[in-house]
């Protein structure tokens, strides 16, 4: 249960940005005329809300960084991720500005977004007091130029890992996707008319193309293989202890029969008999309940550790496990129990 929490968790978290309905075109031979063209004929469809060339879209296995220096002070001593985008990036991915404005669109690194999580290792309170300061930044040779705007965290990783300090700047050198954000539900129609664009602009290379959404699930193929993996062995070790228990109650109905016959003579009920021979079955499920319990914490919040983003272990999480594998346990019994119970006594003390 707490598994597929964390994978549902992992696939429907808010990552600060816009994931869905987001097509990315790689651009072969980087930023050229025809990325240039590519991008104003997309741009015109009715389709298409926003097109932005860019390195990679805000979260990525791979990435480019260095550390930076601010406001012409020493360098500081941890990396800051870059990203590289036009003045549509913003709009196209739908990442939040708190401060200041958006890039302007030349073409070069003089002009710098920057997210919460820089300011908050530069150790400044607001925004607005980093807008206008002077960036220097490792990764683009050192290239002095002066922070515009503040936009909100975003995960630039999996969730695996923590927040990055981020950068975002405008050089066409680095330009490798085409970022396509789609109106509405993305279908055939918008896509080929994309991709006749799109060969007309490279009539020598092969189309391809990704949706953001595919491409972030793909991070957690892992994740969704254990999930699977672990329903799977839970159906088949449910399967076995119910056998188990069939069989166990089984053994011991025969072994008691006179007993219960005796009981039966005697005026018991069905439904006392039942309890006679389900309640020491329910006493073994409820020690497990608790001898499992603390051990089954332990592991999931160990295994929960690998996450910097992850749910919370509930207790309603054990309550609702131990009271099914309580439920299960008195249904496997009880069937065998109640057949027992409903025999004949005179039978069952005769033979006996």
């Amino acid at each position: 249960m707490i598994i597929t929490l964390q994978v549902n968790f992992l696939k429907s978290a808010d990552l600060g940005f816009n994931k869905d309905a987001v097509v990315m075109l790689p651009l072969p031979g980087g930023a050229t005329a025809a990325s240039a063209w590519l991008r104003g004929q997309l741009a015109n469809f009715a389709g298409v809300k926003n097109v932005s060339l860019c390195d990679r879209a805000p979260v990525s296995t791979i990435g480019r960084g260095g550390t930076i220096r601010y406001d012409n002070k020493d360098w500081e001593n941890f990396v800051v991720r870059s990203i590289v985008g036009d003045e549509n990036y913003v709009k196209t991915f739908g990442l939040q500005l708190v401060a200041g404005r958006n890039l302007s669109g030349h073409d070069s690194s003089h002009e710098y977004l920057v997210n919460e999580q820089l300011l908050t290792r530069l150790h400044i309170k607001r925004p607005e007091d980093a807008i206008g300061r002077t960036l220097t930044a490792g990764d683009f040779n050192d290239q002095n130029g002066t922070i515009i705007g503040v936009v909100k965290n975003f995960n630039n990783q999996s969730l695996y890992a923590a927040v990055d300090p981020v950068l975002i700047a405008s050089n066409h050198a680095y330009y490798e996707y085409a970022a396509v954000k789609i109106a509405g539900t993305a279908d055939g129609g918008i896509i080929n008319a994309i991709k006749q664009k799109w060969q007309q602009a490279y009539p020598q290379n092969v189309f391809a193309y990704q949706f953001l959404d595919e491409r972030i699930a793909a991070f957690y193929q892992k994740e969704d293989m254990i999930n699977k993996l672990i329903k799977a062995s839970t159906i088949v070790a449910i399967l076995i202890s119910c056998l188990g228990m069939t069989g166990l109650i089984s053994l011991i109905t025969v072994q008691r029969t006179k007993e219960i016959g005796i009981r039966k003579v005697l005026g018991a009920s069905v439904g006392s008999i039942v309890g006679l021979l389900t309640g020491d079955f329910l006493k073994l499920v409820a020690i497990a309940v608790v001898v499992s319990t603390p051990l089954a914490w332990w592991a999931m919040h160990n295994w929960l550790q690998g996450f910097a983003f992850r749910i919370g272990i509930g207790w309603w999480v054990f309550g609702l496990s131990a009271l099914a594998a309580l439920v299960l346990a008195f249904l496997t019994v009880s069937i065998q129990s109640i057949r027992a119970a409903l025999g004949n006594p005179v039978e069952s003390i005769r033979n006996n």
